[in-house]
């Protein structure tokens, strides 16, 4: 569980949202956004010393494709206290997954009793979170019903890390070893050509995984 601090805003719509967003990339600082209902919207988190927890009070956050987008700072999908959703309204793109952590310097945590659920991508990497050159740290939730099919690149139904569904992680080569913590969670039922729990790629990637149920993941490329 997370602890959050700093001024906490109530989002009711989508336009409360965007605002609150604004605000927080423009000064950076500890912010918490709880939301009051169900939102169609999108939160991002782009400054390098944001540091945002996003309470769900049991609602759900959906957008046609990516839900919770990081860049610079560090995001927190709830505080391990209420249930949050993110979810894909099933449009089909090429797209990043629901969560999409893209820099060195970009950070999301998710808690337990998040999920996140429904999108369905074709020709990129990871369904339910693609996490590029970032840090991603999954302590608890599940990532479900994710789905990466058609085109050339279709890894990591769930969650996907490499350069570039369920999780996929991918980085640029550096000095540091780009690392991806998955913990006691649950990845279930996400589809990809390869990869369609978790997809790690590329040798100077770390993924420590312990605790976690990954079932019923299906992977359907054609080996040659």
């Amino acid at each position: 569980m997370v602890s959050a601090a700093g001024a906490v805003i109530e989002v009711s719509i989508a336009q409360q949202l965007s605002d609150a967003c604004s605000t927080i990339n423009s000064s950076g600082g500890e912010y918490t956004i709880s939301l009051q209902e169900d939102i169609t919207g999108s939160v991002m988190v782009n400054h390098e010393n944001a540091v945002v927890t996003l309470v769900g009070n049991g609602h759900t956050l959906t957008q046609p494709k990516t839900v919770a987008n990081v860049y610079k700072g560090t995001l927190n999908l709830d505080d391990g206290s209420s249930a949050l959703t993110l979810k894909s309204d099933g449009t089909y793109g090429e797209d990043p997954g629901i969560i999409y952590v893209f820099g060195t310097t970009a950070k999301c945590n998710m808690y337990d009793k998040v999920t996140v659920t429904g999108r369905k991508s074709n020709n990129y990497f990871g369904g339910g979170a693609t996490i590029r050159r970032g840090t991603f740290h999954m302590y608890g939730g599940t990532i479900t019903d994710c789905e990466v099919n058609g085109g050339t690149t279709c890894f990591g139904g769930g969650v996907s890390a490499t350069e570039g569904g369920g999780v996929f992680v991918s980085a640029m080569k550096t000095t540091e070893t780009q690392k991806t913590l998955i913990h006691n969670a649950t990845i279930s039922k996400n589809t990809a050509e390869q990869g369609a729990g978790i997809e790690a790629a590329l040798n100077w990637l770390q993924a420590d995984i312990d605790g976690c149920s990954i079932t019923n993941n299906i992977a359907n490329a054609t080996i040659n």
